[in-house]
């Protein structure tokens, strides 16, 4: 099932070489430029085991994505007491960067332990261990992107309450509940055009990813396998979510414009006649509307 999407701003790095710097057009290993932002989807048939990897990379996310707005709210909550007790603005506590980079380094350091508030565990053999225990079990585009998402809704946030966008003033962004959020994570795919991608099928009903290994899948991947290696599609990320019980991937990417006898035409929903289409139950009650007006009942 293919369909066209737009790639999520920030949570995309490890770019394919572009030389159009002016237009940033993609050009794929062949020459083949790519403009065409496409998504393919699929449902994954995960075994046990994996079953559990993916809800564990998916707890992953959501411990990051809060972690970071709980960062964030303790800050400005701070900052905004000390200005109640008449501290000048200048002796305030230093305010947190939520910016994509800021956030994804101090993710990386909180969880490998160089952190300050780092997390402390002691391991079974008595020896205290900063940092995540577990991080090399999960990949770590799952800590970088969860990241970046929680920057982009923190700038949503900043930009709603400037009056940069449109509506009411937005909330402060929600923090993600174990049992209200559907498990979901992102992977970025990230590799050179023109070597093999980091995403790609592994046969006919079968798709591999960095760290999860192979995963079998209901559909078909031929259509991703040819696009792949022909130098007509290039992956950018990969997104995951538990849905109705079912895994289902999302591989994001852009590929090569689509052949003019495909595309579609252009004014396909033009109304030359000038008629109105109606619906059928706006219609029904039209047409008792005009036969009450006609025998006077009306």
């Amino acid at each position: 099932m293919l369909r066209v999407l737009s790639v999520a701003a920030g949570t995309v790095s490890a770019m394919p070489e572009v030389r159009d710097k002016a237009s940033r057009v993609v050009i794929s290993h062949i020459g083949v430029p790519l403009t065409r932002a496409t998504t393919f989807r699929f449902t994954l048939d995960p075994n046990q085991v994996q079953h559990q990897q993916l809800l564990a990379y998916a707890g992953t996310a959501r411990l990051v994505f809060n972690h970071q707005l709980a960062r964030v709210k303790a800050n400005l909550g701070q900052r905004a007491a000390e200005r109640s007790y008449g501290i000048a603005e200048a002796d305030l506590t230093a305010s947190l960067s939520w910016s994509k980079v800021s956030l994804i380094n101090h993710i990386n350091a909180w969880k490998d332990g160089r952190a300050s508030d780092a997390p402390v565990t002691i391991a079974d053999d008595g020896t205290v261990v900063r940092g995540l225990l577990w991080r090399t079990e999960v990949a770590a585009e799952v800590f970088e992107c969860a990241s970046a998402h929680a920057a982009q809704a923190l700038a949503n946030w900043s930009t709603s309450r400037a009056g940069g966008r449109a509506g009411n003033a937005m909330g402060y962004p929600r923090f993600k509940s174990r049992h209200k959020t559907k498990p979901s994570f992102r992977l970025r795919a990230r590799y050179t055009e023109g070597e093999l991608p980091a995403v790609r099928p592994g046969g006919p009903r079968v798709l591999r990813f960095p760290k999860l290994g192979q995963i079998r899948v209901q559909e078909h991947t031929g259509q991703l396998t040819k696009m792949l290696s022909g130098g007509r599609f290039h992956v950018y990320a990969v997104s995951f979510r538990l849905a109705h019980g079912r895994w289902v991937v999302s591989v994001t990417g852009v590929a090569a414009p689509m052949h003019h006898a495909r595309r579609s035409p252009a004014g396909r929903h033009a109304n030359p006649s000038g008629w109105t289409l109606v619906s059928p139950p706006l219609r029904r009650l039209l047409t008792l509307m005009v036969s009450c007006c006609t025998s006077g009942r009306g």
